[in-house]
């Protein structure tokens, strides 16, 4: 539900298998999808080893209108 709320910002990923740490700036959703997609590390280690977090921004105003909406529901 909230999800629709965030607008990326930063994008981390990190390789378990040799410990490489990436940042990444991203714009939205599908600029993150495709940055992950695309990414390799430094050794090449399976992609089965790794993850990723996004750090965004709420939107506010979203939220109010969603926060509205919900109340009207009740």
């Amino acid at each position: 539900m909230y999800s629709d709320l965030l607008e990326p910002r930063s994008l981390i990923i990190t390789c378990e298998a040799c410990k490489q740490v990436n940042r990444f700036k991203a714009k939205n959703e599908e600029e993150v999808e495709r940055i992950f997609n695309n990414f390799r590390c430094e050794k090449n280690c399976d992609r089965a080893y790794y993850s990723y977090i996004t750090i965004g921004q709420l939107s506010l105003s979203d939220l109010h209108q969603t926060v509205a909406e919900a109340v009207e529901i009740v």
